[in-house]
């Protein structure tokens, strides 16, 4: 497990600029069509990362690897650390290597995080400010309904990024018999894209954020894992 942060020129560290293109940060007169209510799609939005390819090179740009994110403090965004292992599983952690977008809406990337508080989970601070939605204090408990709220994502022609898709499902919490400490496993199903989607109780409270889906079956770091790599994070 590892706890390291990384840095762009902006927040004084490393060199270079990662942007990052979030529904987050838009100011929507009306929802986007299939978008869930009550300010949740301000809060929610796809995260799409790539190796950043200088254009004078004239290589082609890599395609970008899709999961979802969600705002979980006013600057601060949680997604799947799936989101930046587009080669096969190699993590990109060199924020200036990096281009992560969201349509045509840019955004200053400060940090990016791997807490150990919660391994497979990515935070991300960015200078524009969100509305987070609220963490649930303790973890579901076995059998309690939860509902999946990300994206999922399909390929055009002459696009290099793929394009996002509302993608909203139930989901069960479930208690494996082989327990481990802030994973919550949870019966969905969930495309590849709900990597990072939020998993939301009956009080619109962020209950868990899916690390990994499958056809019938999730894992996700739990509400209070997150609250404490947040908060490590922020300090």
């Amino acid at each position: 497990m590892r706890s390291v942060v990384y840095t762009t020129a902006a927040g004084g560290g490393r060199r270079g600029v990662v942007l990052l293109l979030s529904l987050a940060a838009c100011v929507h007169e009306a929802p986007p069509p299939g978008a869930p209510a009550g300010g949740i799609e301000r809060a929610v939005f796809p995260v799409l990362v790539s190796a950043r390819t200088p254009r004078w090179l004239g290589a082609p740009r890599e395609p970008a690897r899709a999961c979802s994110g969600v705002y979980v403090g006013p600057r601060t965004f949680a997604t799947s650390e799936s989101a930046f292992a587009p080669d096969q599983g190699a993590i990109l952690a060199d924020a200036g290597a990096l281009s992560v977008y969201d349509g045509d809406h840019p955004l200053t990337v400060e940090y990016i995080a791997f807490p150990a508080e919660a391994p497979g989970l990515v935070l991300v601070r960015t200078r524009e400010r969100a509305e987070p939605l609220a963490l649930r204090p303790d973890r579901p408990s076995e059998g309690e309904p939860l509902q999946r709220v990300g994206f999922s994502f399909r390929s055009a022609p002459r696009r290099v990024r793929p394009i996002a898709e509302w993608n909203i499902g139930g989901a069960v919490a479930l208690d494996a018999e082989t327990r481990v400490e802030g994973l919550l496993p949870v019966a969905t199903q969930a495309p590849p894209g709900a990597c990072g989607a939020p998993l939301l109780d009956s009080r619109g409270r962020v209950a868990g954020i899916v690390l990994r889906g499958g056809p019938a079956l999730a894992h996700a770091a739990d509400a209070p894992s997150v609250a404490r790599a947040l908060e490590r994070f922020d300090n």
